[in-house]
């Protein structure tokens, strides 16, 4: 569930279960700030009582706690000086949809306080207790924020998290404090000293400085992992200009928890100290009351300490992005130079445009600049030895007299470039980047360096990036990023130290996330820090473990720099078919050039040209001809609009260029724009090692009117005036994933589901079956039936059957296959109001959890609008009606999906009735207005348990069984008849029984024998009614034997 507002499209005002989002609302802008990072600006001027939920729902499970966390400031134009107000809500959704939400707490900003002006966040929370939304009826909780008051507010997050192990903590703590202080007085009673008295005020005094470090102890650390915890998932400029601060909050947690540990166990020696001197203490009233205002002023103290640290981290965080923005365009461009050739018609401005990788680029048309042509930031970063940095930037060019692109460090002593002034190179290229190469074709490609900074560096140092040509200015319009520090010294270390084991950065960021959450935990409460010392130092223990944990997978993923640079909302890999293994279905090809020279093929040229154990597509030219070029593109798959997607592949290359690209479509097929990746310029050849081929990757914002999209594999002409002949490339992993618009690299490859191929062998499977059955009754016998975990109760769930064992409202029901998507059963035909199918009666079990779900594809025409869901009916013994159940809606406009989020959106778990013994289950839609575009269902399934599991069609290949057990029966009564015995010559001899192989002569019943020639009349001769009659050619009756 999303806390940050990476897309308004995540986020919904919707009270309730629905699912609206808002983007469309004028009031609400999500934008990054170059101080702030990623913030939501919302203009509550004039008031409307704004709602901010995220559009995800949390599954209610009993006896959790929850803490909703809203981080807020009023930026401007409130009513008056006195306070604003806000609420923060847990809102319980039922099944059918309706909201309970008598949860909730009033927040307010008074002036003078955190949250009154800009940059000064106020953070208030709510406390859940799942069981009370439970006992209401909920099944699923989500956070909203409301803000009541007037004013123009900045929100940076929303966040529920779980605590119940934190919560269940502190309250064993608690009353463990209940018992210390119970005992303390008792201890205090028995003391009649004044000189133990006096030494018990000697310890106290130690006791209570002790605990007053260990409050600030807590305080600092509890302060540390929320700041980073947030500043991974939400601040660009922190998460572009310090990549490792995924890993870097793993870290701080273990320290954190290690520093818990050491304070946790002062905090026991301090308790054993305290506790030895309340034995002998007589503790008078007004040594009470003066350490109480002493803690009272430590607390103060700890308090304005935190503060002040807060405001030195914002503080070093907003001089650093200021200096070195990672961004150009109208803000950040005064923080760069031009220092080329000739800055004749540069622009730092050029945009915006959301298909670029920053919506502003720089601009120079061809025929100005010069043979080199130079960007820089106008600051340089101090020296700082053993320090280690990653540097990138994306270029594009149209132009074709390109000698080399390059990143370069620039080394000084007083930020001048003169003769003092030292060029550095960098210790390696990141992955997904290149760096010191001929660019001469359109895409845009990301270069980076990483380097150290050594002892024999001069005491600054800036990044460089240089276009040069191979002679005057570039002849076509060129472009450039803003260019992005990161230093990266923590994950570098932590990549260098772990074990060859891969991780993804999701569970690592999940680890670190338990980790700071039981750092927090063992820090414990600024009151109750020194009598907590058993607690802490479990939860200490636990927090280090987890730390080291988190680290350990922190260090495996290569890009562990930001949430949004590894993380993926889509699902995976949305190309169904990716892996080729038995042919290329879900491909296509073309060429301009038709067939001529140019072969396409699966594996091409042999097993020595494709990855190990893994298989290829490629595409082979027989001529020179530098303009003939071809293609392999995937069949078209569904999109959301205006949401990242990155798109990849692996492309071997000899003698010829290959690329990368996506192609976007709307909701008609028709074409919208295309979006370049990376580009392989025959310096990777592939083979056999799949690190000789070149991973080209593009990260781009789909169309605001997008639909569909397919990947497109391009092989250029061969290279001319080299004297070649021919020329090959190769293409393999392809992907298309969702992704975050701070992403700057590529994902973990995975394959897509491959139901395409699934698809294609089990219609061979099929069509085998029906053959074998055919030639012999005795192999029809079905015997390989592949179960799931969880069986299918319904008959033709996957409509194989045509509509058997279904029933519907409207006619006009059509079963078939559906390109990638196999069998679905649609509907074209216009409706208004409800139109659904309903399967035949299930028989079931009472009183147990059934789980139904099923993928729908919904369009509707001319502006009318729509919803489909899924319900299940229940039924007695006698027939009888019981009652019956919805599951949520899901909007009409959309598509199937291949990674089981549709089936998921439809999904619904109910506990059937204790006196139920039937189920009928039932496809719904509804519309009004507009036309029906289509209606389409696939892959229903009734599974018992509160699971969704892969879609199987057990009870269909059941009744398909059955069948065949009824041909066999047929098959054996059959066996009690004869066939007729022929000998060598193929004349009949007889007779032979079927069932004990018994001959006999062959003796016929004349009254039962015709013998006729085909037809009625001409020349013939026949044998009925005891007779044989013979005809002439005029049909003239000429002989005639036998009985009269």
């Amino acid at each position: 569930m999303p806390a940050t507002f990476q897309s308004l499209k995540n986020w919904t005002w919707d009270f309730g279960g629905g699912t609206s989002d808002l983007s469309g609302d004028v009031r609400f802008n999500a934008y990054d700030h170059g101080t702030l990072g990623r913030i939501l600006e919302v203009q509550n001027n004039p008031t409307f009582s704004p709602h901010i939920a995220a559009k995800g729902r949390i599954p209610l499970v009993r006896d959790k706690v929850y803490r909703i966390t809203a981080k807020w400031f009023l930026l401007g134009q409130q009513a008056n000086e006195v306070s604003v107000n806000a609420a923060i809500f847990a809102i319980g959704i039922k099944p059918d949809g309706s909201q309970w939400n008598n949860i909730s707490v009033g927040v307010s900003i008074a002036n003078g306080q955190q949250g009154w002006g800009f940059n000064n966040y106020a953070t208030h929370t709510l406390e859940v207790h799942t069981n009370m939304l439970i006992e209401n009826g909920a099944q699923w909780v989500r956070p909203l924020f409301r803000l009541d008051s007037q004013g123009v507010f900045i929100v940076q997050s929303v966040e529920i998290r779980d605590i119940t192990g934190e919560y269940f903590a502190n309250s064993s703590a608690n009353a463990a404090a209940g018992s210390a202080s119970t005992a303390s007085i008792k201890a205090g009673e028995a003391g009649n000293s004044a000189s133990a008295a006096n030494a018990s005020q000697t310890n106290a005094a130690t006791n209570d400085y002790n605990s007053y470090q260990n409050r600030l102890a807590a305080a600092g650390h509890e302060n540390a992992a929320w700041d980073h915890r947030v500043g991974a998932a939400g601040h660009e400029s922190n998460a572009q200009t310090y990549r490792n601060e995924a890993s870097q909050s793993a870290s701080n947690a273990s320290g954190s928890a290690s520093t818990a540990s050491q304070q946790a166990g002062l905090a026991s020696n301090s308790a054993n100290a305290a506790g030895q001197s309340a034995g002998a203490a007589a503790g008078s009233a007004s040594t009470a009351s003066s350490k109480a205002s002493e803690a009272s002023q430590s607390a103060s103290a700890a308090s304005s300490s935190q503060v002040s640290a807060s405001n030195a981290a914002a503080g070093s965080q907003e001089k650093f992005a200021k200096s070195f923005p990672n961004f150009v365009g109208p803000i950040g461009k005064d923080a760069y130079v031009y220092a080329g050739d000739n800055g004749n018609g540069f622009s730092w401005e050029h945009g915006p445009d959301a298909g670029w990788p920053q919506p502003y680029i720089t601009a120079q048309a061809g025929g100005q600049g010069g043979t080199y042509n130079r960007i820089h930031f106008k600051e340089s970063v101090p020296k700082t030895v053993g320090r280690r940095y990653r540097v990138t930037g994306w270029f594009y060019t149209n132009a074709t007299n390109c000698q080399i692109v390059s990143l370069w460090l620039l080394t000084t002593d007083n930020n001048i470039w003169d003769t003092n002034a030292v060029g550095r190179g960098g210790d390696t290229t990141p992955p997904g980047c290149v760096n010191n190469i001929s660019i001469n074709s359109p895409g845009f490609n990301k270069f980076g360096l990483e380097f150290t900074v050594g002892s024999d560096w001069k005491s600054l140092w800036k990044p460089v990036f240089e276009f040069e040509t191979t002679g005057g200015a570039p002849n076509q319009i060129w472009h450039m990023t803003g260019i992005t520090i990161e230093d990266i010294t923590s994950e570098k270390a932590a990549t260098d130290s772990a074990s060859a084991a891969s991780s993804s950065y999701s569970n690592a960021l999940y680890e670190s996330g338990l980790a700071l959450q039981r750092a927090e935990a063992a820090s414990g409460s600024a009151n109750t820090a020194s009598i907590k010392a058993g607690e802490a130092a479990g939860s200490a223990s636990a927090a280090s473990g987890s730390a080291a944990q988190a680290s350990s997978s922190a260090s495996a993923a290569s890009s562990s720099a930001t949430l949004s640079a590894t993380y993926s909302t889509g699902g995976g890999n949305l190309l169904p078919e990716t892996t080729y293994a038995i042919n290329t279905v879900g491909w296509n090809t073309y060429s301009p050039h038709g067939n001529y020279a140019l072969t396409w093929q699966r594996d091409l040229a042999g097993d020595e040209w494709r990855p190990t154990n893994e298989h290829n597509i490629g595409i082979q030219q027989s001529d020179d001809n530098g303009g003939r070029w071809a293609q392999w593109h995937s069949d078209q798959v569904a999109v959301t609009s205006s949401t990242w997607y990155e798109f990849s592949g692996s492309i071997a290359a000899h003698r010829c260029e290959a690329y990368l690209r996506v192609d976007w479509y709307d909701v008609n097929g028709t074409g919208i724009r295309s979006d370049y990746g990376d580009t392989n310029p025959a310096t990777h050849p592939g083979g056999r090692n799949i690190n000789s081929w070149k991973r080209c990757w593009g990260k781009v914002q789909s169309p605001s009117n997008a639909a569909r999209a397919a990947i497109i594999f391009v092989k250029n002409g061969t290279i001319g005036g080299l004297g070649y002949t021919d020329s090959y490339a190769w293409f393999c992993r392809p992907m298309l994933r969702q992704t975050f618009e701070q992403a700057n690299g590529p994902s973990p490859f995975g394959h897509g589901s491959s139901a395409l191929t699934a698809s294609a062998q089990s219609a061979s499977i099929s069509n085998n079956q029906t053959a074998i059955a055919t030639a012999n009754s005795s192999l029809a016998n079905l015997t390989t039936i592949v179960q799931s975990g969880s069986p299918n109760l319904l008959k033709n769930g996957g409509f194989a059957l045509g509509m058997n064992y279904w029933s519907g409202t409207h006619g006009g029901w059509n079963p078939h296959t559906s390109g990638g998507w196999g069998r679905v059963t649609g509907n074209g035909t216009n409706f208004e109001g409800y139109n659904y199918i309903e399967s035949e009666r299930v028989p079931i079990f009472g009183g147990t959890h059934y789980t139904f779900s099923a993928d729908s594809a919904f369009f509707i025409n001319s502006g009318g609008t729509g919803h489909v869901y899924l319900e299940m009916i229940w039924y007695d013994g006698a027939g009888n009606y019981i009652t019956q159940n919805s599951g949520p809606t899901r909007n009409a406009t959309h598509d199937f999906s291949n990674d089981g989020s549709s089936r998921n959106a439809l999904k619904m778990t109910v506990q059937s009735p204790s006196n139920a013994t039937h189920v009928m289950t039932r496809l719904v839609a509804y519309k009004s207005g507009g036309v029906v575009n289509t209606i389409n269902w696939r892959q229903v399934k009734l599974e018992q348990g509160q699971n969704m599991t892969v879609f199987s069609n057990e009870a269909s290949v059941t009744t398909m069984s059955e069948t065949v057990t009824a041909v066999d029966g047929k098959a054996n009564t059959a066996l009690a008849r004869a066939s007729t015995r022929l000998d060598v010559n193929g004349y009949v001899t007889g007779w032979e029984m079927a069932n004990n192989g018994q001959s006999g002569n062959m003796i016929l019943n004349v009254d039962n024998l015709e013998i006729r020639k085909p037809g009625s009349s001409g020349a013939r001769t026949e044998f009925s009614g005891s007779n044989m009659r013979v005809y002439d050619s005029n049909g003239v009756l000429r002989v005639r034997l036998g009985v009269w």
